[in-house]
Formats: structure tokens, C-alpha cells, sequence
């Protein structure tokens, strides 16, 4: 009897201690190189649906955007914006030697962003070119139905971790390039609480996994303040976080000019909010709650990124397309113009 009760025992610290917490990819840059029309194929959005009645089906087949490398932007504060950084500063795929210690042959972020050389502090963002949706529904299984929920189209890698409870640290491998201004990493929950974490400072050389450590992280769970239990069925209300972009600061003290960074992926190490037992009855094939309720969530999300996309583009059908000016003379005489 006593030799069951130390086994049982064991059994549940063992649950406990490996259901207590996990350990996820929030974004991995490596997957996000352009495979298919200057897209990234998994994560391609058509945003055609929020098009006006006006639009023609050759413009609702362009509608398309994803989170290739090259579709992001850098996002400077106001003491830091310049005309020259406008127009040169860029984020784009870079390749890895295939000797490198970290991502060895394959392709990661690289981002260039001109500070002014000024006594001003500065900051500038890299952003995704639209907020990473919580809910779009990965194509193949888009109509999966069972206990465990299907993936979306931005988890695994691509964005969003769900379940997440209590973040304990979040880590970042970047290269540093010996600049003396600091990272930080930007999440938003899922109340829509947006945030941000000190990563550190990027003055080193070469490829460095630098992070940030909850300061208020409790690991002894007889100290925590564990509340009442909730109800197991139907957790609607499943938490998340995802990827914002991230933010360099550089101190009015520090030089500005070209900086020079490469980004490989962002790491979480957390609590998970719900646990998933296997359960006598498979209660979401019954009544579909969660499902609907993130059908729902899903349509919002699509009709606010719609229509932020469609803005965007008709400001870029209003840039000039053309580069010289006609040679009006030639023309005049009979003769093609210059090219």
C-alpha cells in the first residue's frame, strides 16, 4: 500500500511538474522568406473581401499581402523621422553563411534604419505589415472539429502562442554589430493590453541570444495565489499573445547614422493558462461553443484588417509611377522618345 502511494505520488509530481509550464517559437524569420509571387505562402492574406464594389477582379486578384521579410516596415518616432530615413531604411530576407553557429544556410531578418546624428533620443519600431490575426483559420484545417482545436494560420512559428499564462522569459537571437542602443521586444495579449520588454543592449559582436527574465515570477506554487478553480468546459477566453514587432533605442548620448542589425526568432518560456486532460466526453464535438466563438473573433479580425489594408492600398495607387520625363521634343520631330 505504501509502495502505491509513493508511486502515485511520483506520477502526479511528474504531472505536475511537466504540465506546469512550456516552451514555444512565438516568430521564427526563417520561415518567412518569399516563396511564391514575392509572398510568403503560409502566411498570405487576401484582403479582397473589404474591397468596394468599385474595384475590378484584376485589382481583387492583387489584394494580397503576408509577412515576408520584405513587407515590413521600420517606424521611426518623431525626433528620430528624416527624409533619408524614409527612404532607406528597409528590412528585408538576408542569407546565413552555411558555417555560421546560428541558422546556418538559411535566411533570416535584416533590418537597416538611419538614426540622425543629433542629441535627440530616438526609436525606431519593425513592424509587420498588418497586425498578426489571433484566429485565421489554417486552410487544411480549417473544418477540424474534435477536443484538440485546430491550429491557425500564425501559430507554430508564425506570430501567436496560445494558452499562454504567466510569461517567465522571453529570449531573442540577434546579431549586435558592437551598436550601443537597446532592444526591446513588443507582445500584445489577448484583452488587447500591449507591451513591452527589455531585451538589453546590442553592443556585442556576432550572434547572441539575449533575453528578458520576469522579475516577479513565482516558481513555488504554494506561494502563488492560485484563486478558485474555473469551469473546464467551455474555456472560451483562451489566452494568447502575439508578436507586435520589435523596437531599438538609441539615448540622445549615443551617435546615430546607419544601423545595422539581423534578427533570428523570438522564444517564450511560460505557464499555461488551461490544461487539455483527456476527457471522457469529447464536449466540443457536442456543442461547438469555442469554435463558434472564435468564428466570431475571426470575422472581426478579418473586417479591421480589410479595411486598414485597403487604405494603404489605394495611398499606394496614388504614387507616381513614373521615373523621367517624356521627352517632348523628340516626339514633336517624329522621333521615339529617350529611354
Amino acid at each position: 500500500m505504501k509502495k502505491t502511494f509513493v508511486l502515485l505520488a511520483m506520477v502526479l509530481l511528474f504531472a505536475v511538474t511537466f504540465a506546469f509550464g512550456d516552451q514555444s517559437t512565438l516568430i521564427d524569420f526563417t520561415l518567412l522568406t518569399e516563396d511564391s509571387d514575392d509572398q510568403n505562402s503560409r502566411t498570405t492574406m487576401d484582403y479582397s473581401v473589404a474591397a468596394p464594389t468599385s474595384y475590378t477582379d484584376e485589382n481583387k486578384a492583387a489584394m494580397l499581402t503576408s509577412l515576408a521579410l520584405g513587407n515590413w516596415a521600420v517606424e521611426l518616432n518623431s525626433s528620430a523621422k528624416s527624409i533619408d530615413g524614409a527612404v532607406k531604411n528597409t528590412v528585408r530576407s538576408v542569407v546565413v553563411r552555411d558555417n555560421s553557429k546560428y541558422f546556418p544556410g538559411t535566411s533570416v531578418m535584416g533590418v537597416r534604419i538611419i538614426f540622425q546624428n543629433n542629441s535627440a533620443n530616438a526609436s525606431a519600431r519593425i513592424v509587420p505589415p498588418f497586425e498578426i490575426p489571433a484566429f485565421e483559420p489554417l486552410a487544411e484545417q480549417a473544418d477540424a472539429q474534435g477536443e484538440e482545436l485546430a491550429k491557425t494560420k500564425f501559430e507554430d512559428g508564425y506570430g501567436v502562442v496560445k494558452n499562454v499564462g504567466v510569461i517567465k522569459e522571453i529570449a531573442v537571437r540577434v546579431m549586435g554589430n558592437l551598436f550601443p542602443y537597446s532592444l526591446f521586444v513588443i507582445l500584445k495579449d489577448d484583452k488587447g493590453v500591449e507591451r513591452r520588454y527589455p531585451m538589453g543592449s546590442l553592443q556585442f559582436d556576432g550572434w547572441k541570444t539575449i533575453s528578458w527574465k520576469n522579475p516577479a515570477y513565482i516558481s513555488d506554487v504554494r506561494a502563488r495565489n492560485n484563486g478558485t478553480p474555473s469551469p473546464l468546459y467551455p474555456n472560451t477566453e483562451l489566452p494568447f499573445v502575439k508578436f507586435v514587432g520589435f523596437q531599438v533605442v538609441k539615448d540622445g548620448s549615443k551617435p546615430g547614422g546607419d544601423f545595422i542589425s539581423y534578427f533570428g526568432d523570438v522564444r517564450l518560456i511560460y505557464d499555461r493558462a488551461v490544461l487539455n486532460p483527456v476527457r471522457d466526453i469529447a464536449e466540443e464535438d457536442a456543442w461547438h461553443i469555442i469554435t463558434d466563438e472564435e468564428q466570431k473573433k475571426q470575422t472581426a479580425e478579418m473586417s479591421n484588417f480589410g479595411t486598414k489594408q485597403i487604405l494603404l492600398n489605394a495611398e499606394k495607387e496614388k504614387i507616381a509611377a513614373e521615373t523621367n520625363f517624356i521627352d517632348l521634343d523628340n516626339q514633336q520631330q517624329g522621333q521615339p522618345a529617350a529611354q
